[in-house]
């Protein structure tokens, strides 16, 4: 019964030339800007396990503070190494982001695989909340980008219409990430 309900709405998004389309538009732009909160709220959680925790836990111990001196070093470094085990698990989530969206538009057709989404949000929460010298706008940006082209494989859309639904992660992406949601559009 649900398979053919979905099948059903499949093809309803697939004829459809305005209703369909602009309201998967809306929910990859919903999902996007969620996704840009979230982010941010992983990275004050990372924040917070890197630097506030681990400067805790020897008081907590019942040792002396070590203090900031030996832990600036250290725990950038433990942040770098848990970051690399991405590499292994979603190769295409390493880098900036925004480069590795540009190749899948152009070689995939603007197909991402679902698992980027938490790889890369995983991945650049640990990374800037240990103190890696990044930024969270090109992370989110494959993040969205990631979400519309979810959303429209599973609904079965062409390569067109999936390429026009990551451009719209992409533009819910930097609106929610930038507070600015014309310059979401204008980058996409």
């Amino acid at each position: 019964m649900f398979a053919n309900a979905w099948r059903q709405f499949q093809r309803w998004i697939q004829r459809s030339e305005t209703l369909g389309p602009v309201g998967l538009a809306m929910v990859v732009g919903l999902l996007s800007g969620l996704a840009a909160i979230s982010l941010r709220y992983l990275i004050a959680w990372a924040h917070w396990l890197f630097f506030d925790f681990a400067v805790g836990v020897p008081a907590l111990l019942g040792m002396a503070n070590p203090g900031w001196g030996a832990l600036v070093v250290i725990l950038p470094a433990v942040g770098l190494a848990l970051v690399s085990i991405v590499r292994r698990y979603a190769p295409e989530a390493m880098g900036h982001g925004i480069p590795e969206v540009q190749y899948a538009m152009r070689a995939r057709g603007g197909r991402i695989r679902a698992r980027i989404i938490g790889t890369k949000a995983l991945a650049s929460a640990i990374s800037i909340g240990s103190g890696g010298s990044v930024g969270r706008e090109g992370p989110i940006v494959q993040m969205g980008s990631a979400l519309g082209s979810v959303i429209g494989q599973i609904t079965g859309l062409n390569q067109e219409q999936v390429r026009i639904l990551v451009a719209c992660g992409a533009a819910g992406a930097v609106g929610a990430s930038f507070n600015a949601p014309i310059a979401g559009v204008m980058f996409a």
